[in-house]
């Protein structure tokens, strides 16, 4: 057991020199063994709270360390978060503004074919009515014509013969 002490005290001056605190484990443990086979129940005792020490500094060491590693994390995951969100936001407004767009063409091709099916009909009703005014008012006048050929016969006044030939001409006129 002397020799284990001599040996792990090298060791733990090494490791401190070193900086390698995870042989500090081992090489504690086995110095507090080495005190107790030699019943050295001080230094054992002293020893094991030199473990108790080291492994509460190395915790707190590590929890720091994971602590502000999390941190840190945490902090890029809530950049990226917004970063994701702004992007989102963006994309949310340019296909609001595209089909604004979309919505105000199609609505400008409706006005533009109402339009044009309004020209259309309007010309379709004006060509109807000019057909009937020329059938029925061709007609009409040829009627009247006729039957002033026949009233003019039969009645022979001076007055009505005059009256009866503007007719006629009006008639023909209007033909």
């Amino acid at each position: 057991p002397e020799k284990g002490v001599a040996i792990c005290k090298e060791g733990i001056a090494i490791a401190d020199e070193y900086k390698i605190e995870t042989k500090l484990f081992f090489l504690y443990s086995t110095l507090a063994e080495n005190y107790k086979a030699l019943g050295d129940h001080a230094k054992h005792a002293e020893t094991l709270t030199n473990i108790i020490s080291l492994k509460d500094s190395v915790y707190a060491k590590n929890s720091a360390l994971a602590l502000a590693e999390m941190q840190t994390k945490y902090e890029l995951q809530k950049k990226e978060n917004t970063n994701i969100q702004l992007e989102l936001n963006l994309t949310r407004k340019n296909y609001r503004r595209k089909q604004k767009m979309k919505m105000q063409m199609a609505l400008a091709e409706e006005k533009r074919h109402a339009e044009k099916g309004i020209s259309e009909a309007e010309e379709k009703e004006r060509k109807r009515i000019a057909a009937d005014l020329h059938d029925n008012l061709g007609a009409y006048a040829a009627s009247i014509a006729s039957n002033l050929d026949s009233i003019s016969f039969a009645n022979d006044n001076p007055d009505n013969l005059i009256a009866i030939q503007e007719l006629r001409n009006n008639s023909q006129a209007i033909v």
